[in-house]
């Protein structure tokens, strides 16, 4: 896994258990949302240089899509409809007027 690829499941990660964690107290009350923590008390130094003056993460794309070649492109698209598109099918589906064959899906240029 790439360095961006990295921060960016360990950024999800953190959000994620902080999230759950903000959800209610250590007792199962509910936290109000003033009494939430503060982002960069819960991450590592390392992930506080990329908290902005509000505690959210500024991320950036790991790939400036003007600069992606081509192939690099189809890669892409084929790793998103493996990984991802069985999430989105009924939106996709909807927008395409009919099914789609996820498995039969090629590169067409």
């Amino acid at each position: 896994m790439g360095g961006a690829t990295a921060f960016s499941c360990r950024a999800l990660c953190l959000t994620l258990a902080a999230l759950l964690t903000a959800c209610g107290g250590m007792d199962g009350t509910a936290m109000s949302p003033g009494s939430l923590p503060r982002m960069s008390s819960i991450v590592t130094p390392e992930a506080q240089r990329f908290l902005d003056a509000d505690g959210r993460f500024l991320v950036q794309p790991a790939v400036d899509p003007a600069d992606m070649s081509a192939s690099a492109a189809e890669d892409l698209a084929l790793a998103w409809v493996r990984d991802y598109a069985r999430f989105n099918r009924s939106s996709l589906e909807r927008s395409h007027g009919g099914p789609i064959d996820f498995v039969a899906l090629r590169p067409c240029g």
